[in-house]
């Protein structure tokens, strides 16, 4: 039987907080919400019973929401914190997230809102405990003989995973990268009934690679209205769509839907599978668009950050859609800024590796050299890793010197990190606002030119107003 999720609600105004409590309680029997009417008595309950959520009012009478949070983060990282707040200090929000803040949600209060919120701190906060343990047992290898099936699992993803970027990240033509991932998925998965689809200038999806018999003829088009290939294109890239002892992976880099690769075997796909399936769809796509587009992006680079993202980090559909969407806007605000070639792609593979360092903290066990051997072995030679760790760890610094690790301010802190704070909070603050597209985006601006020479570099901030502008105008 589950355990119970368990919730607790600060705020002063009592009649809310009761009733939000309640609302949590009859809603779902495996929610348990507490209710609380300031920070101390939180604060206080939680250091011998921790919640693995927490609905946090901003403005409380003792102290703010804010310093809760420092505190809750102080007992235990991975408890899930939720900021409410009124309108006028919306601002305030930016801060929380900078802080660790999961989300916000505005007052008024809307039930949906609560629950929706709750439903998706669950999951990050489930998928955020499995990770520790996963790491936890890869960094206590000592036997091979002892190590799991789980973490073997793991470890054998991995190694898959690094050995189909290598086999692929070397091939020069369309021909050849198909013909060559062919060979490896049909090693990899076991079956030879594997089509590969790639999608024409007519947006129609044509047989490119495949088995001389099977249920797709090389040349064919397929009906993008069949479910087995509707669903997961209209998921977009990241998706995977399972059938029975069938699964259709979705090619594609950076938003841009490329082409399918259909599965069929004997027995169905294991999730690990599934899950490998994935990130080398987004793989051949990075590789497709190197050589198609003829876009110098170091496909077996981004292969291997994805390696780690589909290991160690996000699983949850809205999480990656959101991560996504984040650092392609990151890559473009960085080429509107004209920065150099170099810096571009630092910021690319910074803006990846961000979401791991987010998800599960596998970049803080590396910069303490606490990998495991195997682990070592895989990341081996992948510099980049390491040149970007400056970029990601400088995320938290803020542009008045007022920040973490390091307390660098204004230039001292790397361009690449300043990007990223402000895309990330952007992104993020979007994704939570009620408002229709364009006065989402101009509120959460407004809001977070509050905080230009705070916590945003003012001229960064300035030049990603114009951009956001001038990207809404090509989109209308």
């Amino acid at each position: 039987m589950d355990e119970k999720m368990n919730v607790l609600v600060i705020d002063d105004n009592k009649e809310l907080a009761n009733a939000l409590k309640d609302a949590i309680n009859n809603y779902n029997d495996k929610w348990n919400a507490t209710s609380v009417y300031d920070g101390s008595s939180a604060l206080n309950l939680m250091s011998t019973n921790p919640p693995d959520i927490v609905f946090c009012d901003i403005v409380l009478p003792d102290m703010s929401g804010i310093d809760v949070m420092k505190n809750i983060k102080d007992i235990e990282q991975d408890i899930q914190v939720i900021i409410m707040t009124a309108y006028a200090s919306l601002s305030t929000a930016i801060e929380a997230l900078q802080f660790g803040a999961f989300d916000y949600i505005p007052k008024p209060l809307h039930i949906n809102q609560v629950i929706n919120a709750i439903k998706s701190a669950e999951k990050r906060r489930k998928n955020l405990l499995e990770n520790r343990r996963m790491i936890t047992n890869l960094l206590s290898i000592k036997d091979e003989n002892k190590i799991s099936d789980e973490t073997r699992e793991i470890i054998e993803r991995l190694m898959i995973l690094k050995h189909f970027q290598k086999r692929i990240s070397i091939q020069e033509t369309k021909k050849t990268l198909l013909e060559s991932s062919y060979k490896e998925l049909a090693k990899i998965f076991q079956t030879e009934y594997i089509n590969i689809f790639i999608k024409g200038d007519d947006d129609k999806f044509r047989s490119e690679m495949g088995p001389k018999s099977g249920d797709f003829k090389i040349g064919e088009f397929i009906d993008i209205r069949m479910p087995t290939f509707y669903l997961p294109v209209k998921n977009g890239i990241g998706c995977v769509f399972p059938g029975e002892k069938s699964m259709t992976s979705v090619i594609g880099f950076e938003n841009k839907i490329m082409g399918l690769v259909y599965y069929k075997r004997e027995r169905d796909f294991s999730q690990g599978e599934l899950e490998t399936a994935e990130v080398i769809a987004i793989e051949i796509g990075a590789k497709l668009t190197e050589i198609m587009l003829n876009r110098k992006i170091d496909s077996e680079r981004v292969g291997t950050l994805l390696a780690f993202l589909s290991v160690f980090g996000i699983t949850d559909p809205e999480e990656k859609r959101r991560a996504s969407d984040a650092t392609k806007m990151a890559v473009e605000f960085a080429e509107y800024l004209n920065l150099k070639k170099d810096d571009i792609e630092r910021v690319r593979y910074s803006a990846m590796l961000y979401n791991v360092l987010e998800a599960s903290a596998v970049m803080k066990f590396k910069k303490k050299g606490e990998f495991s051997k195997k682990i070592d072995e895989i990341i081996e030679g992948i510099d980049f890793i390491s040149n970007s760790k400056d970029i990601i760890i400088s995320v938290s610094e803020n542009y008045d010197g007022s920040g973490k690790p390091k307390g660098l301010k204004q230039n001292e802190i790397p361009i690449g990190a300043r990007i990223l704070k402000i895309v990330a909070t952007f992104v993020l603050l979007v994704a939570n606002n009620t408002y229709r597209a364009g006065e989402k985006e101009d509120l959460t601006l407004l809001h977070m030119e509050q905080k230009k020479g705070g916590y945003f570099d003012p001229d960064l901030l300035g030049r990603f107003r114009e951009y956001i502008l001038e990207r809404r105008s090509r989109i209308l």
